[in-house]
């Protein structure tokens, strides 16, 4: 078979190179060794099964504007080339270096392959941009990268790349993108990208610890993006010195110590740490990260009260805490986050939430199962919410009619507390999931339901 379709590719590169012998005979503004380059990629990644071929292998690449080929304003050059998702199968071949002054690639989820076409791409040192992202090249990242001394985007996530990182220089590089891959080792030699902005390399195998000296040496840090390797150890204190982080996901590693350095930080907005095993409290510097729109710290090893600092990120928009250790009454400052979306903090031992809380104009999701969550419910509740899970708790008193007839609500979990009296009608056009079992309620269900099954086509689970 791979004779076969070698033998295919050969035919169609020496038709390639007729089809240039013979546009040499018409006038061509773009270098011949240029023309050559396009021609022999076209051959070598299948492109008679490209899904846009437009005008390619026809006149001159720039007057007659081959699909995806970009060219300078006098047509004498080519500076970039786009041909995302467009059926490439195939290894980029050494012959593209006659593109000399090609500044972007682009040939996102396509099938392109081998450690070669990354060394290929290599000979084009005037590339700014890179981005090879969907593809399915194998082995390990060549240290040949390094001859691109002005790229400043790489981009070659979601391959199938192996091995360690090699030590790379490149300083003008400010986007690094390397996640859903199978890297392995430290990422200690990031260290020595010094222009770098964005580090995105989730999703892979990497070990150890975080580089000590993240500042001084990556002072522009904006986007860290570590989730989901074997990372671990605790985080080292010149992270609290990157004073332009905005961004942090150290999700899925097995990260520990306590969480103080990270909150020293008080430019970030969005700070991901769920599935370590961070602990110790939630410290009072968390109320300087004023402008933080997201926090996850669920499945950790943390304890404690929550800060009434915490009430301070009034911007915050999304907070997951659960399966931690936290426990005591949520303060009552939380409820100066006007802007709060989503709150789940199951399974800890909370006892109790601020009235006001349920109030929030913009909440919609408010997840507190299997904790200690004791009093009534609140007849003042946010018409925005769509999921309410209070379930697993000692809630007692009385079901409010302003639950029953919320014209959000999607799911509703109350089972397994201790709510009492009569079953109220529900009017719930949108439900989902309505979970009452396991408390003390009185009634006629059939009355309390019939407008569910007239009113909501929606109903999945219905549990009295």
């Amino acid at each position: 078979m791979e004779e076969r379709i070698n033998g295919r590719r050969k035919i169609v590169l020496i038709v390639v190179l007729l089809c240039v012998y013979f546009m040499d005979l018409v006038y061509l503004e773009l270098p011949e060794e240029e023309v050559v380059s396009l021609a022999v990629l076209y051959g070598d990644t299948n492109g008679d099964s490209w899904y846009n071929r437009k005008n390619w292998l026809t006149g001159d690449p720039c007057e007659n504007e081959w699909w995806g080929v970009g060219c300078d304003d006098t047509n004498s050059t080519v500076l970039s080339l786009n041909l995302r998702i467009n059926g490439m199968d195939g290894v980029v071949p050494m012959a593209i270096a006659g593109l000399r002054n090609l500044e972007e690639w682009t040939t996102p989820q396509n099938q392109l392959r081998g450690e070669a076409t990354i060394e290929a791409l290599s000979t084009l040192v005037r590339l700014k941009s890179l981005d090879l992202r969907d593809n399915v090249i194998s082995g390990t990242l060549p240290s040949v990268v390094d001859r691109l001394s002005v790229l400043q985007y790489l981009n070659v996530g979601n391959n199938q790349l192996l091995g360690s990182l090699p030590s790379l220089t490149l300083p003008l590089l400010q986007d690094l993108t390397l996640d859903l891959n199978a890297l392995s080792g430290s990422i200690g030699d990031i260290t020595k990208l010094g222009g770098l902005q964005k580090v995105r390399v989730a999703s892979n195998k990497f070990s150890g610890s975080l580089p000590a000296n993240l500042w001084p040496a990556l002072p522009d840090l904006v986007y860290l993006d570590l989730a989901d390797n074997q990372m671990s150890s605790t985080i080292p204190s010149s992270l609290a010195n990157i004073t332009n982080l905005r961004f942090l996901d150290l999700s899925g590693n097995s990260f520990t110590g306590s969480t103080e350095v990270i909150f020293s930080c008080s430019t970030l907005l969005e700070v991901e740490l769920s599935n370590n095993q961070f602990g110790g409290t939630i410290p009072c510097s968390i109320g300087n990260l004023a402008e933080m729109r997201s926090l996850s710290l669920a499945n950790n090893a943390m304890y404690g009260a929550l800060p009434s600092e915490l009430g301070a990120v009034t911007r915050m928009k999304f907070l997951r805490l659960s399966n931690n250790g936290f426990s005591g009454s949520l303060p009552a400052a939380l409820s100066s986050m006007r802007k709060l979306e989503l709150f789940e903090a199951g399974e800890n031992a909370f006892t109790s939430l601020p009235e006001d809380f349920f109030l929030l104009p913009e909440l919609h999701t408010l997840r507190v199962p299997w904790c200690n969550l004791a009093g009534t419910l609140s007849e003042n509740i946010t018409s925005s919410l769509k999921y309410l899970d209070l379930g697993h708790n000692f809630i007692y008193g009385t079901l409010p009619d302003s639950i029953a007839a919320l014209p959000s609500l999607m799911e509703l979990w109350l089972g397994d507390n201790r709510i009492g009296g009569t079953l109220p009608v529900f009017q719930l056009p949108n439900i989902n999931v309505v979970s009452l079992e396991r408390n003390e309620m009185s009634g006629s269900p059939c009355e309390a339901m019939a407008g569910l099954v007239t009113s909501s086509k929606k109903l999945q689970h219905l549990g009295l």
